[in-house]
């Protein structure tokens, strides 16, 4: 009687498939290091950023506006907000930042989360005997969506745009 090597045999496949992952823990762990200095230059603002984009513009006050960007000038700039123009001096502009970068890493993760677990469920469902590809590749890629999305979300938005040198002021809200 011929000995059973199916736990060997299983241990390499996820070894296998385990690998790629590494690699991949490997080359996001320096964008997860975000410690680049932020621009504090508005003229480098002014010459890098081009109307039309969705922006996101903290104000001193802590107070955001999100919304296409119609213009940046030497002084201020304006921003497409609830259906109005909204201007902002210079001096009242704590931070930019480009929008919806963490809605789209969320969905770039989801879908990577899924064409990786897809690809392990029919690795796995096509090396086990009587196992359908079809059946583990859903399987796994259902169960990969989360981690996927959950690791596209929590990836760093990137440095802003452009950052003033003082922070922003708190409202301060009256005790009475």
């Amino acid at each position: 009687m011929e000995p059973c090597n199916r736990p060997i045999e299983t241990r390499k496949r996820w070894r296998q498939l385990l690998k790629p992952a590494g690699w991949v823990a490997i080359l996001i762990a320096p964008a997860l290091a975000n410690g680049a200095e932020p621009n504090r230059s508005w003229d480098t603002l002014v010459q890098s950023v081009t109307p039309g984009r969705s922006v996101v513009v903290t104000k001193m006050t802590s107070a955001a506006v999100e919304g296409k960007l119609l213009e940046i000038t030497a002084d201020s700039i304006a921003v497409r907000w609830h259906g109005s123009k909204e201007i902002i001096r210079k001096d009242d502009v704590f931070r930019v930042r480009i929008a919806n970068l963490r809605r789209r890493h969320t969905l770039l993760g989801l879908a990577g989360g899924a064409a990786a677990g897809a690809a392990m469920g029919a690795a796995v469902g096509g090396s086990s005997s009587g196992g359908s590809a079809g059946i583990g590749a859903a399987a796994f890629a259902l169960a990969s969506l989360g981690v996927g999305a959950l690791v596209g979300g929590v990836l760093p938005i990137g440095d802003p745009l452009y950052e003033a040198q003082r922070p922003p002021k708190r409202a301060v809200q009256d005790a009475r």
